[in-house]
């Protein structure tokens, strides 16, 4: 065997680089797969490919390639942050923490891998440390406008706006063409309050980046707050015309349209945004609103419900739908649903005022009294209490303190108010003239009380930085049962004794967020062995548990898992295609799959973990983790998109050390 020469490795290796530089990065996959087969021990060779592998989104092939040129050469600094940045792609994010420190200790100086472990660090959360890490980036390259864009996007997450901008002024000084950069200074503008120099950045934004779909979006946000709202929702079609899946501009949008009297089309809106994704609480919500206003107050209850079951303290869902069913005739539910609402928030002078118009119509007068007088407490500029609670004690006979109410809102009500002070004077002047007649002659009929008006809309939340990351969504089976059976009390110690069980597992595997959703909760992991092993973990005991417990204490779960690039809000909630995938995956039916690889009757309805492809992908090799293929599927709203998915056969994984 003739060895290559160094001439030909060269020329193999320039070309691999000359090809890689014009844009060409299969050509230069192959020359260096060239170089690599006549020199196997060609460090650079590894490394350099790696690299552009993982450039293509092929990190697993990267992460081999870095593996070698390690190997090859331990001191290669590059090949270590490299390898930590594939890696974080992947959410392996303290693995990546590892590698990015190692490339430190081999080159303290490295402002890159500074900040490559700053990101990876702010992604789990660890913001201060985040920023130290920003710091030394900027120390060592203080010309280096990404550490300090995102070192600004980390003060902001802590509440440091103004400390963000001037980061922000920087990245931007040093790199005028950052538009990220712009549009993240306008966010934490419009937090400090500056709307106008908002707006501005966001101008630049677009500017330099016309297709930049959340420039557009948070615009519109503005523009909307200023009154714009033909331009906004210009902005916001923009915006869905080159994201089509952004759920906020769609949920925002129908909120513009709803606010100029173009209700039905921001039913459609709504509609849409809950296509995109079925948990997002303020599009059932806002839906609901823009129905009731049109009438439909039967489907306006139905998406208070399902806004409710999604986010059970969102206050306005409850006072809304009582508002709807008070409406209907159902008043004792409309009572119960105030009771909530003012239980949720004791300063909620509305429901307290409605809550007291439905107690009047019952025949509660005294009641309604004094929940009238706990709204004037709360807020006294709520004049129109002064009128309800002059009604109410007027159907008393309570005709004094009647009169006194009235007089005090003619006296106090503002200018949207006049027609109402109008019917209160003409009612006045004829009781005053009644009590001055005859005696026998009949006192005048009282106007009758006014309800508060529907609470608004919620706007969707802005959009910030997004994560790759694994979500977990877990439902109770039959939890309407149950509750129907047994009673709230009963299904809720039930809940808080599965949310035990997941809070001791979830804490050792890397959760780094959960939200309740009512008879469930979504859960957010840095990665996808932790959430499949805390999914199998909390199987095993609840199987446990099920052994013994009575039939009606049994706790019957389903879990569905993927992974992906997520949305976050400033509340840590999440949104994204990977938020809706796992939902669906979760509540699969045997018929929705389009081709199973296993049979019908193997497809558990209960106490089964689904999991995507690209989870299954990170856990295969696993020996704690068993899966079967079950098959493929394709869910409504992402049509065209197959979902190959795999049961985690939890019986026959590991158990946690504390388990039998």
């Amino acid at each position: 065997m003739v060895k290559a020469s160094k001439k030909d490795i060269k020329k193999h290796f320039d070309n691999g680089v000359k090809c890689y530089k014009a844009g060409k990065p299969h050509k230069a996959i192959d020359s260096f797969s060239e170089v690599i087969k006549l020199d196997p021990d060609h460090a650079s060779a590894y490394s350099i490919r790696g690299s552009i592998l993982s450039s293509l989104a092929r990190r697993e092939e990267a992460i081999a390639d870095f593996d070698h040129a390690i190997r090859l050469d331990p001191k290669d600094a590059a090949a270590h942050n490299n390898r930590g940045n594939a890696k974080l792609a992947l959410g392996l994010k303290k693995e990546a923490i590892e590698d990015f420190s190692e490339a430190i200790a081999l080159d303290p100086k490295y402002s890159l891998a500074y900040n490559n472990r700053g990101n990876a660090k702010f992604a789990l959360e660890y913001k201060e440390e985040a920023i130290a890490d920003y710091d030394q980036a900027i120390n060592y390259n203080p010309k280096y406008a990404v550490a300090y864009h995102n070192r600004a996007s980390a003060k902001s997450s802590i509440g440091m706006k103004k400390e963000a901008v001037a980061d922000y002024d920087k990245a931007i000084e040093i790199d005028s063409s950052m538009s990220r950069s712009y549009n993240n200074r306008g966010s934490a503008k419009e937090d400090l309050g500056l709307t106008k120099q908002a707006l501005a950045d966001y101008n630049s934004a677009i500017q330099l980046d016309p297709k930049y779909a959340v420039a557009y979006y948070n615009r519109a946000n503005v523009k909307s707050s200023f009154g714009q709202t033909e331009e906004a929702i210009k902005d916001y079609d923009e915006a869905l015309n080159i994201y089509p899946s952004l759920v906020q501009a769609y949920c925002n949008r129908g909120n513009a349209k709803s606010s100029i009297g173009r209700k039905q089309e921001a039913i459609e809106d709504y509609s849409k945004a809950i296509r995109l994704d079925p948990n997002y609480e303020p599009a059932y919500y806002n839906r609901g609103n823009a129905r009731h206003h049109v009438g439909k107050l039967e489907e306006a209850i139905s998406d208070y419900d399902e806004a409710i079951s999604r986010d059970p303290g969102l206050v306005q869902a409850y006072y809304n739908r009582g508002n709807a069913k008070s409406d209907l005739g159902r008043k004792q539910e409309a009572i119960s649903d105030y009771d909530k609402a003012v239980r949720l928030n004791p300063s909620f002078a509305k429901a307290y005022n409605n809550r007291a118009v439905t107690f009047s119509s019952l025949g509660k007068k005294q009641e309604a009294i004094m929940d009238y007088s706990q709204t004037l407490r709360i807020d006294p500029k709520y004049t129109i209490s002064y009128h309800n609670r002059g009604k109410a004690n007027y159907d008393l006979g309570q005709e004094q303190e009647a009169i006194k109410d009235y007089e005090t809102f003619v006296k106090k009500a503002n200018k949207s108010q006049a027609h109402i002070v109008d019917a209160d004077k003409e009612f006045l002047d004829e009781y005053k003239a009644a009590k001055e007649a005859h005696p026998e002659k009949p006192l005048p009929k009282a106007p009758d009380s006014i309800s508060s008006e529907l609470d608004d809309t919620i706007s969707a939340n802005p959009v910030t930085e997004t994560r790759s990351e694994a979500i977990l969504f877990l439902d109770i089976r039959g939890s309407t049962e149950i509750i129907n059976t047994y009673g709230g009390y009963h299904f809720f110690a039930m809940f808080n004794y599965l949310e035990s069980i997941y809070n001791k597992h979830a804490h050792q595997n890397g959760a780094v967020y959960k939200k309740g959703l009512g008879d469930g909760f979504m859960a957010v992991f840095e990665n996808n062995p932790g959430a499949v092993k805390t999914a199998i973990h909390v199987m095993q005991d609840l199987n446990k548990y099920n052994e013994t417990a009575e039939e009606k204490s049994k706790i019957n779960v389903r879990i569905g898992i993927d992974f992906g690039e997520t949305k976050v809000a400033p509340d840590n909630d999440r949104y994204g295609i990977p938020v809706n995938v796992a939902s669906r995956i979760e509540g699969i039916k045997p018929e929705a799959f389009r081709s199973l690889v296993a049979e019908e009757e193997e497809f558990p309805s209960e106490n089964r973990i689904l999991i995507s492809y690209i989870v299954y992908n990170s856990v295969k090799n696993d020996p704690d983790i068993v899966c079967k293929e079950f098959g493929w599927a394709e869910f409504k709203g992402l049509e065209g998109v197959t979902y190959d998915l795999f049961l985690v056969d939890w019986a026959n994984c590991k158990k946690p050390r504390n388990q039998d």
